[in-house]
């Protein structure tokens, strides 16, 4: 009975004592990092553009900052191939790029307590002893795609590292998730608390329960975060949603629309929409007259074809449309497309063809469907209609995503300069996941505000831009 006295006395102590250790951590401010200051391989720009589009939405500081925390990343951190995998430069940057992302607008250093990374070709089965307690042979548990151990390994399936990051808005993004736990065991305690003091432990519990019951009731309401989807993603990810933030920030307000307007062209037969694209041809499949001979005396009817270029008439651009690899129309969530706040910035009284950020300033873009009213639907179906049209510039582009805009739409031939083969605009709102739609119609007949957004494509796969029917809801 000593015995056991004495060996409950030890555990109760080494449970103090880790508890202690654990509370102290959380006291210790972190140190600054010390990025490296060498050259940035040519190549890493690339990879992390192909392989992490959550990171296309940064600035160029951020981006930066990414790229040299991958640096440290790899020099501090000893990967390993398994099950026969070839570790490539490819596959390393993409996985550091990811875990990355999470420290971005932290201080402190570059997961402490993170020695290795274990790479599977695929999903993997855990080598455990598991004893079920009657000395048979356990059954091998079900493959998985990520661990994070408690003694400094991470293991990861790099087939699931690609599919996960190359999709931002499935959910599922194993890096981010196995690093996630690494950052949250930091402390000792895999407890899903950031290493804070206990007010601001307290303050940031508050903080997280109010904008997750806010994140649940819009999804249970079907409405559109405000926030951009990268620093949504990474950000949930971590566990972390401060306040001020602009998921924070956002409002939704219920309306009940009493007048719909359409903003979307009519597609007819033989109707150019861009000089020099092929035109729609419009046709039947079974023609009345032949419907007669397959139905009853006195029913027929008519199955229309038509061939069709994805870019005719008004259409919704996707990240596809820009970048191989990326979300495609069928990827589309409907809350990303239907039912958005909207706005319309006036942009009929310029001085010239390029409209530059100015133009937005002073609007509350954050979550909203931007509408940039030219005037240039005026021409449609003209030859004036293809040339000299009205567009957004570079800075223009970067406003909107730096603001946090949930869709923009112009009634323009183009929302870049036709002539500029860069295509800043698409690049850039593409890149952050910002759909466009281009060629609308009479958004003079909206207000500024007030309203909601539908351009919602068929649900084709592999298409980068697709035909809508654009219309707005007002409110009473």
């Amino acid at each position: 009975m000593e015995g056991l006295a004495v060996i409950g006395v030890v555990l109760l102590l080494l449970v103090v004592g880790y508890l202690g250790v654990s509370a102290v951590l959380r006291r210790i401010p972190a140190t600054s990092l010390r990025l490296p200051t060498g050259p940035i391989p040519d190549t890493w720009d690339g990879i992390v553009e192909h392989n992490v589009p959550l990171a296309r939405g940064l600035s160029s500081d951020e981006q930066e900052r990414l790229l040299r925390l991958v640096q440290l990343f790899l020099a501090e951190k000893h990967f390993e191939g398994c099950a026969g995998l070839t570790l490539t430069e490819e596959m390393k940057v993409t996985i550091a790029a990811g875990a990355c992302l999470l420290l971005l607008h932290l201080e402190g250093p570059c997961y402490p307590t993170l020695r290795t990374v274990l790479v599977y070709p695929h999903g993997f089965v855990p080598k455990l002893a598991r004893s079920p307690g009657t000395g048979q042979i356990a059954r091998p548990p079900a493959r998985l795609i990520g661990e994070s151990w408690g003694d400094g390994v991470v293991v990861i399936s790099w087939d699931d590292t690609i599919r996960g990051a190359r999709n931002p808005d499935d959910g599922e993004n194993v890096v981010l998730h196995e690093f996630a736990h690494q950052l949250d065991a930091e402390d000792g305690v895999s407890d899903g608390a950031p290493i804070l003091p206990p007010n601001a432990l307290r303050i940031w519990g508050g903080v997280l329960s109010e904008e997750y019951e806010r994140l649940r009731q819009d999804a249970e309401h079907d409405r559109p975060s405000a926030r951009a989807r990268a620093s949504r993603t990474v950000r949930a990810a971590a566990g972390v949603l401060p306040a001020g933030s602009r998921a924070s920030n956002a409002v939704h307000r219920p309306m009940k629309p009493t007048r719909l307007i359409d903003v979307s062209h009519t597609i007819e037969n033989g109707m150019i929409t861009y000089p020099g694209l092929p035109v729609p041809v419009i046709s039947d499949w079974l023609s009345r007259d032949a419907s007669q001979t397959r139905y009853a005396p006195g029913t027929t009817f008519q199955i229309g074809k038509i061939e069709l270029l994805a870019n005719t008439g008004t259409y919704i651009d996707a990240p596809f449309h820009r970048y191989e690899g990326g979300q495609d129309v069928a990827d589309y969530p409907l809350q990303a497309v239907a039912n958005l706040e909207g706005i319309v910035v006036r942009a009929t009284e310029r001085a010239g063809r390029a409209l530059d950020a100015g133009v937005f300033r002073g609007r509350d873009v954050e979550g909203n469907a931007v509408l940039v009213h030219t005037g240039w639907d005026v021409h449609w179906r003209t030859e004036r209609y293809g040339t000299g049209h009205p567009f957004l510039t570079r800075a223009a582009a970067e406003h909107l995503v730096g603001a946090g805009a949930a869709l923009v739409g112009i009634d323009s031939l183009n929302i870049d300069d036709a002539s500029d083969g860069a295509r800043p605009a698409h690049t850039l709102l593409l890149g952050a996941g910002i759909p466009i739609v281009e060629h609308l119609c009479g958004l003079r007949d909206l207000p500024d505000a007030g309203f909601r957004f539908f351009a919602v494509p068929v649900k084709v796969r592999g298409m980068g831009s697709f035909p809508v029917r654009a219309f707005a809801a007002l409110e009473e």
